[in-house]
């Protein structure tokens, strides 16, 4: 059930065993690692999620859609952006801080 649905990060044969982490933390991380852009106004939310924060429940991971293939991990994330930003930048700086706040 809920095993199934989290990532396998390394998979060991000694005693230790298994690391595991639940997508929606990554979902969270890749969303503060976005906001702490400059140029980045806010992440985009669906409508339940803006109803939510309004009722002061953050959710840290609106805005990030991750997508688990076998081995591969995708992540779409969705953001409002500062009005006179150029778009090519802000989106090179988001896809750095992205993959370095989640991969190293």
């Amino acid at each position: 059930m809920a095993e199934d649905s989290n990532i396998i990060l390394a998979n060991r044969t000694d005693a230790q065993g298994t690391i595991e982490i639940v997508p929606e933390v990554l979902e969270v991380i890749l969303g503060i690692a976005a906001v702490s852009v400059d140029g980045v106004y806010q992440m985009r939310g669906t409508m339940a999620s803006t109803i939510n924060s309004w009722f002061g429940r953050a959710n840290h991971g609106k805005g990030v859609d991750l997508t688990v293939d076998g081995k591969r991990l995708t992540a779409d994330v969705y953001v409002y952006l500062d009005y006179g930003v150029s778009v090519p930048k802000v989106a090179m700086a988001m896809q750095s801080s992205c993959a370095n706040s989640c991969c190293s």
